[in-house]
This record gives structure tokens, sequence and C-alpha cells, in this order.
């Protein structure tokens, strides 16, 4: 979750939708910026924990993209690093050899194969379906919160400035070389 109370503008992250993105803009743009470095929870949470008022008076958005592609990142990115298997409760309990073995066949084999057989009830946004049941959508859990495909962060940028008169230059984070997208 990232929000800013001096321009009203809270962003509720979905994972691997250009959230470091635009928690780097946001933080070059807002002076009073916090961000949950915690977790990415989902909207519910963020609400009791903002409160009603900001909640109420803020420009809420999220970004999110096509399942295929939303899939594909979250597969590389848990299976590209053992760590994330730790965090659940089945992979936890793995020696380490076999836990580094099961992460570079679940990232050297398929998607499709991931899909598949791998359960993964711990980094989901309510902990009641696995990751590959889960889609990006369901971090928001509530209506009032502006989705935006990630196809369109030009228009997103603009409507942004348009309400809170916040001009956010949005890097591509996971980029080899950083590149700003923005509308002059």
């Amino acid at each position: 979750m990232f929000y800013d109370d001096d321009h009203k503008l809270l962003h509720v992250h979905i994972p691997r939708t250009a959230g470091e993105s635009i928690h780097m803009a946001m933080s070059m743009q807002c002076e009073n910026y916090v961000k949950d470095e915690d977790s990415v929870p989902p909207a519910s949470y963020i609400k009791e924990y903002v409160g009603d008022r900001c909640w109420n008076e803020a420009y809420k958005f999220a970004v999110t993209r096509p399942y295929d592609e939303w899939i594909t990142s979250v597969w590389k990115y848990l299976t590209s690093n053992p760590w994330w298997l730790t965090q659940d409760a089945r992979w936890a309990r793995l020696s380490k050899k076999n836990l580094f073995h099961q992460a570079r066949e679940y990232h050297n084999g398929t998607l499709q194969n991931w899909l598949d057989n791998f359960v993964w009830d711990c980094w989901v946004p309510n902990g009641e379906y696995s990751i590959t049941e889960t889609r990006p959508e369901s971090w928001l859990g509530t209506d009032d919160v502006d989705l935006w495909d990630i196809s369109m962060l030009p228009e997103m940028v603009d409507h942004i400035y348009n309400i809170t008169g916040v001009h956010l230059l949005i890097p591509h984070a996971n980029a080899n070389v950083p590149q700003l997208r923005s509308v002059a």
C-alpha cells in the first residue's frame, strides 16, 4: 500500500503489476508519502489500516494486467528465489537442499506444470485460495478502487494529475535501464 494524505492518493498494490514503479514515482512526488513495507495487503485491510476518513477522501487506484501475463510474472518471481517457498508452510518443512531442488524444477519447468502442481497458500490476498487459483483483481475486494490496465499507465498518470495535482513519473523499475513513462 502506498498512501499520501496531503494529496489524498492511495495505491492498492496488486503484486507484479508495476507496484515498485508506482512506489518510486510516489516517493519522488509526494512529500508525506507512506509505504507499508511489510506486505501487499488486500484493499479491505488497507481500508482498516488508514481509517474511514483517509479511505473515503483518497483517490484510490490499482493496476492490473491480463491474467496470462500476470500469472507468468508471478511464476517467474516466486520460482526465481527459493526463499519465497519458505513462506508457505508446506514448503518450509523441506530441507534446504530439497527446497533449492524443488525451486529449480519449478523455475526450469513450464508454467503449465507449475499451475497444475503448485499449491501456494501464503502469497495470496485472503489465504482462501492458492496463488494459481487467484486473479490479480482479487486484491481489491471492493468496487471503490479504480482499476487500471497496465497498458493504460499514461492515461492513469493524466487522470491522477487531473484529480490530485500530482504528476507521477513512473519509471520502469524492473527494467535494466530505467526509463520514465509520463504524459506531458
